[in-house]
């Protein structure tokens, strides 16, 4: 519930919400507030300015003694990223000798931002941040299913964000560290342009980890990073026991980047799985004239196929034996770990390495 005095604070509701109201927080003198109207309060979008909808105080209407709430209109039933704001009339006994005054009130200049989400945040984004929020409302906004918005925030993350390609296995860090094949630490807040990073520019773990925080911060699919194999199958250039697996990729456009007329080489890579389907803001896959995002794509059968196009084996720092191609037997795709993972998100700044 917002309360007219600290309007401002954010506030998150489900879509199609239609029990809802407005209160009153009194932080003066205990007993003074005698009671109160709101005039009129106000939703509308932050991205546009449009007004959702204006709620007037009936003109025949009792003021409301402090402790009772106002009730509201329903909030939309999409995603949205609104404000709210009120504006209206205390009654308030001040002065030695208990004079009743009545005072103005308006949060029209400091109203609540409003997240209107599909359901309640899931984990990592419980409670969600209101960080992500910002992202994950503007860029689903307007979806009504968790398909859609998961549709939504992939691709805008392919069209905002932009991916970092690395081979060493020191570039293996970007955002996240403390890598297991059960999971990794994600620096959320240095992603997000904090501590001189550049904003939303990560590798593939860092796209696939904040990937999963916008779906759970707005109750969409409960994503989890999964990676094609076992890190340690994987091969970078300074891996100190020179063996492993790289692959290239297929024709891919990756985020933030003009599309590519070749694939990359690359010792593995981060997606994110719900039910065995794919979401991926990482690449886009090029096929003739159109750009395709992997969205919900069955994993072990069309994405593997638009991803891969061969695997190398290296050996003592090596390649090893003859490219093989991806649905060879002995091809090393095995998604990492088999249930996906949920990236354990930090506030902390990236460690010195």
């Amino acid at each position: 519930m917002p309360f007219p005095p600290i309007l401002g604070k954010p506030i998150g509701v489900k879509k199609g919400t239609s029990s809802w109201g407005l209160g009153i927080w009194w932080n003066g003198t205990p007993g003074a507030l005698l009671g109160w109207k709101p005039l009129k309060v106000v939703l509308r979008t932050r991205t546009t300015g449009e007004v959702l909808w204006e709620q007037l105080w009936p003109s025949n209407a009792n003021r409301l003694s402090p402790s009772v709430f106002y009730p509201l209109n329903g909030v939309p039933d999409w995603v949205e990223y609104a404000e709210l704001w009120s504006e209206g009339l205390l009654l308030v006994r001040s002065g030695p000798f208990g004079m009743v005054n009545v005072q103005l009130y308006s949060t029209q200049s400091t109203p609540s931002e409003e997240f209107i989400v599909l359901d309640e945040p899931k984990v990592p984004m419980s409670p969600a941040w209101v960080s992500v929020l910002r992202y994950s409302c503007v860029w689903a906004r307007q979806a009504n299913t968790a398909e859609r918005a998961a549709e939504l925030s992939t691709q805008q993350l392919w069209i905002s964000g932009v991916w970092l390609a690395f081979d060493t296995l020191n570039g293996l860090q970007g955002c996240t560290r403390n890598h297991t094949d059960s999971g990794e630490t994600f620096h959320l807040r240095v992603y997000l342009g904090e501590d001189n990073w550049r904003l939303l520019h990560g590798q593939c773990n860092d796209l696939a980890d904040f990937l999963v925080c916008l779906f759970s911060g707005i109750g969409s699919y409960p994503l989890r990073s999964q990676r094609t194999y076992s890190l340690s199958q994987a091969y970078f250039r300074d891996d100190p026991d020179g063996a492993g697996w790289q692959f290239v990729t297929n024709t891919v456009d990756p985020a933030g980047s003009a599309p590519q007329q070749y694939g990359y080489t690359i010792a593995f890579h981060q997606f994110t799985v719900h039910d065995n389907r794919v979401w991926d803001a990482s690449f886009a896959f090029l096929e003739g004239n159109y750009t395709r995002l992997s969205i919900g794509w069955a994993r072990d059968t069309e994405y593997r196929r638009k991803l891969i196009r061969q695997y190398q084996e290296w050996r003592d720092g090596q390649p090893f034996g003859s490219p093989v191609p991806p649905d060879h037997p002995n091809a090393p795709w095995q998604p990492t770990p088999a249930g996906g993972f949920i990236p354990s998100v930090s506030t902390a700044p990236l460690p010195i390495r």
